[in-house]
């Protein structure tokens, strides 16, 4: 037994889950009568779980060493059916105390008082199976699209189309000049059919060969930098659709935004929803 209230108030401080009136403790419990106490509680497995007339469960048990050592006899559990009843029952001293998995938020603490807490259990996410990549039955073509329209996938094409101006101008002042060369002589229809032949030799070859010397040579070295990208547009475009199979599309809070996102009423979770800006059911 605590002979002391120093060793009273210790034994409530490492215990916490539960918010407790100081007054209840203020004195040692030795040598006196087992006072009278109403609990509340809300039923969330495996911290209270409903058993009969009474109550289980890792902070149930932990309540009942607690009573146990306080000297406090449990008169009455009165279940709430959730964490707003829960707090405001206790906030209104319509029970004494209450115990149940409770996170401790700024906001709470301005309304009722928290011992320690004592299990860190942070926000999760609960996704499908296969981690919210897509349903298993979707089709090549979903998948391709989904692959293609990743971020990573639009800055590949768009360095591309920039590093393609670069040998489109070199081909164009090449060949554009010339009387008979293989682009119009005019800057801007002639820098277009440039860039569309400078595009499909990185593709698929020439569908027509320079006129010059010079640029026969340019279209070499820039059809082999063609299969240096198909490379690398084949690795990233597979990279990416493997990812999807193994990992899906919902791995963080950042993940969320767009889908379709449930989660318990009045809880901490809703409310960090609500602070990031993602709607929920």
């Amino acid at each position: 037994m605590f002979k002391t209230i120093s060793q009273l108030l210790l034994a409530f401080v490492i215990t916490a889950s539960l918010f407790f009136p100081l007054s209840i403790i203020a004195q040692p419990a030795a040598n006196q009568e087992a006072q009278q106490i109403n609990l509340g509680v809300r039923e969330i497995k495996p911290f209270i779980i409903k058993d009969g007339e009474g109550y289980t469960g890792f902070s149930a048990d932990l309540w009942k060493e607690i009573a146990k050592r306080a000297n406090l006899n449990t008169v009455q559990y009165k279940l709430y059916p959730n964490v707003g009843d829960f707090i405001t029952g206790v906030q209104s001293n319509e029970v004494n105390a209450g115990i149940a998995a409770i996170s401790i938020t700024a906001d709470r603490e301005t309304k009722i008082d928290f011992t320690q807490p004592m299990f860190n259990s942070g926000l999760k996410i609960l996704v499908q199976q296969n981690n919210g990549g897509g349903k298993e039955s979707d089709n090549l073509f979903t998948k391709m699209y989904n692959a293609l329209s990743t971020k990573e996938f639009a800055w590949l094409v768009g360095t591309t189309l920039l590093l393609a101006l670069i040998p489109a101008h070199l081909m164009y002042f090449i060949e554009g000049t010339r009387q008979r060369g293989l682009f119009s002589r005019s800057y801007f229809p002639g820098i277009f059919e440039a860039l569309g032949w400078t595009l499909t030799a990185l593709g698929m070859g020439m569908e027509e060969s320079p006129k010059t010397r010079t640029g026969r040579v340019l279209g070499i070295i820039w059809m082999f930098a063609g299969i240096i990208f198909i490379a690398f547009f084949t690795a990233t475009v597979t990279s990416d659709l493997t990812a999807q199979k193994l990992q899906g599309g919902i791995n963080s809070i950042d993940d969320l935004a767009g889908k379709r996102v449930v989660t318990v009423k009045n809880s901490t979770a809703s409310k960090y929803l609500t602070t990031s800006n993602i709607s929920y059911t």
